[in-house]
Formats: C-alpha cells, structure tokens, sequence
C-alpha cells in the first residue's frame, strides 16, 4: 500500500461505487465508476494490492485476472443489454492496478477511442449510475 494512492485508501468517503462493492475478493474489487467520472453502467476493476500494472501481478493476480475480467464483461453484457465492453487502463492519475470497463452499444454515438470521449463527456447522474450498478450486480448473483 502507498499512502498517497487514492485506491489504497479504504475510506474513499463520497467516492464510493453507486451501489456498493459488488466484487471483493480479497484480491480484486470491483464497483460502478463514481457518476461524476463516466456514463451509466462503467465499472472499475482494481488490484487490492498496491501493483502498477499486470507486469508486477503475483502468481495468484495472474491466474485469476482473466476470470474475473470475464465474469464482469459476461455480467456486464447480460446486466446492461451492451453488445460489446471496451477495456481502458491507464494508471495515469495514481500508478495502481485498475481497468475501466465501458458498455458500447449499436446505439452508441461513436466506436473504438471516440467512445471513451463520449462515456467521459456524459456522466451519469447518481439515479442512473446506481440503476445500472444494481443490474450488474443482480446479473453476478450479488444481493440487492
């Protein structure tokens, strides 16, 4: 852990996901992205641990990644009726594991970076950030 990193902080007052955790391993967490930050529906994977990237994955990060990233894509696209989710990871605001993963749809404006553009520049209001964070985690079996 490293004081100064904002995903190390147990105690993340208002940005807590809409809707709680809905993956907490141990190794990995997972819940929606705080309505401010993207449109309805967005999900932030994390490493528990304090690692920069997969390169620094220990033996069990690395065997349970996959799964557990397809178990949220599986959920997400079952949950939010998305036909495909895009993948963005950047460590660039604090050097610490985490994956956004972002629901495109046919009806979406745009694809491939553009659509990135377009979650960023559309947030969620917390009703709706906290509507689809419940049918994702309804899809994953986890109680409301």
């Amino acid at each position: 852990m490293t004081n100064n990193c904002w995903f190390c902080t147990d105690d993340r007052g208002t940005d807590a996901p809409p809707g709680g955790w809905f993956l907490d391993d141990g190794t990995w967490r997972a819940g929606a992205a705080p309505p401010s930050m993207a449109a309805a529906g967005t999900v932030i994977l994390e490493a528990r641990r304090h690692v920069v990237d997969q390169g620094g994955f220990d033996e069990h990060e690395a065997a349970t990644f996959v799964p557990v990233v397809g178990g949220l894509l599986a959920a997400m696209r079952t949950g939010l009726g998305c036909e495909r989710v895009y993948q963005w990871s950047t460590m660039a605001a604090f050097e610490h594991f985490h994956v956004w993963l972002l629901p495109w749809r046919t009806s979406s404006l745009h694809e491939g970076p553009a659509h990135l553009v377009d979650v960023v520049h559309h947030p969620a209001s917390d009703a709706e950030a906290a509507e689809a964070a419940a049918r994702v985690a309804a899809s994953m079996g986890v109680p409301a």
